[in-house]
């Protein structure tokens, strides 16, 4: 994947902090890798690690898309054990809010992609066929891209405001409308 910023925009310099090596090795970390950055007069372009459309290859069933909306908003699951914090993460928004990171265009199918991966490959030398890809067998990862109108809320903020708000509520939007592809495999599948 491929994307062209302006040197100066704050979509670049939110791309570069989530990406700093800290972040980046964070297996939560809802942002595409950055594999190289090539600077030319005042644009840069970034090369990402390969993605597809969220939806690409379809959900088909209700399972998968609930899948989509937990990766999305998925919140910090803490497992204590005698006391000691075995395990905790935050992913998605989540993840982007801790980092105080809003204004990220939640409502529009087009700001996530997904890793597939883990799908298998054929061989080249081969005929092999592979079968369809399936969500099940092959675990998949979504990712947020669209950083264009991102920005971060200044350290210290941390009231939950409007920014975080909207986020939230345009994801809502999000999920209503794909709601409506749940029906359907719903009604396919009975």
């Amino acid at each position: 994947m491929f994307k062209e910023v302006a040197r100066s925009s704050p979509e670049l310099l939110v791309l570069l902090e989530l990406s700093h090596p800290e972040l980046r090795q964070d297996p939560w970390n809802p942002v595409p890798h950055i594999l190289k950055a090539i600077e030319r007069d005042d644009r840069v372009y970034l090369c990402m690690q390969g993605l597809s459309d969220y939806d690409d290859p379809p959900f088909v069933t209700v399972v998968q898309y609930l899948d989509f909306c937990r990766q999305v908003l998925e919140a910090r699951s803490n497992f204590l054990l005698n006391h000691v914090t075995l395990m905790s993460y935050e992913q998605g928004l989540t993840f982007l809010h801790e980092k105080r990171v809003t204004g990220l265009n939640c409502s529009e199918p087009s700001s996530y992609m997904v890793d597939l991966s883990s799908a298998p490959r054929p061989v080249p030398s081969t005929k092999e066929v592979i079968p369809s890809f399936d969500r099940f067998s092959y675990p998949v990862r979504y990712y947020f891209v669209n950083f264009s109108k991102a920005s971060r809320m200044p350290a210290g903020v941390v009231d939950g405001g409007s920014p975080y708000k909207k986020d939230v509520k345009e994801c809502g939007v999000l999920f209503d409308r794909i709601i409506l592809h749940v029906c359907v495999v719903i009604h396919l599948s009975t």
